[in-house]
């Protein structure tokens, strides 16, 4: 499957799509300006013995040296934050740096012994041009028009070059039939569907799968006297949702469901909804019929959901959070208790959200 790069979301940087898209034409800009002073600033190093004087070399040479270091590590570090176009524009940007390095290195070591001031002082014979220059400038103009091709070849805002991209996991039951499509008779795959239900909110209100049409789930499963792991795992769903508390992520809700229902009412969700400071518009906490409770997390989320007297606490539940795709398919489970497994939600979250992104458009 292709894609087509105009946006990486960075779930540090908080930035929208719209800002995202101004950051990377920012980040071509800037490292194309360098580019051309830094060609500027090697050409008057390879050539600076034409119009300076010959004791100024040294000071000439290694500033330059310094200034093209300096100025590479200035990219480097200052705009390489892109996600999965990384390595990519590293490779872009150091190699050209690189080549212009080891450039700056040839004129210094392999660089033509000036004539004392005596001979400098002779009449200038009208003979050709040194095979020394007519290296340097071919090595240079190779240089120039290998950088330009870079940034023609590998520029997004030309969109020369696809990238593949690969798309999360389906996990579940799955059924394969067979389907005509363009006169061909195909093997399609039916992947596992979390079913329809009808829960109510910390409001008292009813809410059902069509108020999430259309939306990107996270779920877990919980109960508020848990003194165990839900309390970690409310805090580390507070975290995450903070973290994507941005336009860009406006498509995700998270569905928190009490293993608890018969003390979790809507007034204790609401309580305790409000200690975790959820916004109520994306977090909802959701209590119901107990069966109708378990059965959604075992038979539709996958996740363990029940009442176990043999239990210390009561109850059982799973302590992972579960990534449901716009189309109802589960995309993965993470531990809801540790940062390691909220990064790795984070980062399916953005690929899921690109591949979003290319089904859109191809719908279109």
């Amino acid at each position: 499957m292709e894609r087509d790069d105009i946006i990486e979301y960075s779930l540090d940087a908080h930035h929208s799509e719209e800002e995202g898209r101004k950051i990377r034409r920012k980040i071509w800009l800037v490292t194309l300006f360098l580019a051309v002073i830094t060609t500027i600033e090697v050409t008057l190093g390879a050539y600076w013995k034409e119009w300076f004087d010959a004791s100024a070399w040294n000071s000439i040479k290694w500033t330059y040296v310094v200034l093209t270091l300096v100025k590479a590590t200035y990219i480097v570090m200052t705009f390489m934050h892109l996600g999965d176009e990384r390595r990519n524009i590293r490779a872009i940007i150091l190699l050209p740096y690189a080549l212009f390095i080891l450039y700056l290195v040839f004129i210094a070591i392999f660089r033509i012994e000036f004539r004392s001031p005596r001979v400098a002082a002779l009449p200038v014979s009208d003979s050709p041009v040194p095979v020394s220059k007519r290296v340097k400038r071919l090595v240079l103009g190779g240089i120039g028009l290998f950088i330009l091709s870079l940034f023609v070849f590998f520029s997004p805002m030309l969109g020369l070059v696809k990238h593949k991209f690969t798309y999360l996991s389906y996990y579940g039951p799955k059924e394969t039939e067979l389907v005509e499509r363009d006169g061909k008779m195909v093997v399609d795959t039916n992947y596992w569907r979390i079913p329809s239900f009808e829960f109510i909110d910390r409001y008292g209100a009813p809410f059902t799968d069509a108020d999430v049409e259309g939306k990107i789930i996270i779920a877990d499963f919980f109960f508020t006297r848990c003194t165990s792991i839900c309390p970690k795992m409310s805090v580390q769903m507070q975290q995450l949702r903070l973290k994507l508390n941005d336009d860009a992520f406006k498509d995700v809700v998270f569905l928190s469901h009490t293993v608890d229902p018969e003390n979790d009412t809507p007034e204790v969700l609401d309580a305790y909804a409000r200690k975790l400071e959820a916004d109520t518009a994306r977090w909802k906490f959701l209590t119901g019929h107990a069966p109708d409770i378990y059965r959604m997390g075992n038979t539709g989320y996958l996740l363990s959901a029940l009442e176990d007297s043999a239990s210390a606490e009561q109850f059982l539940h799973d302590s992972r959070f579960v990534l449901v795709d716009k189309d109802r398919h589960i995309r993965g489970f993470y531990e809801g208790t540790t940062a390691t497994g909220m990064n790795a939600l984070a980062a399916d979250l953005k690929m899921l959200l690109k591949e979003e992104r290319i089904k859109a458009k191809e719908k279109r």
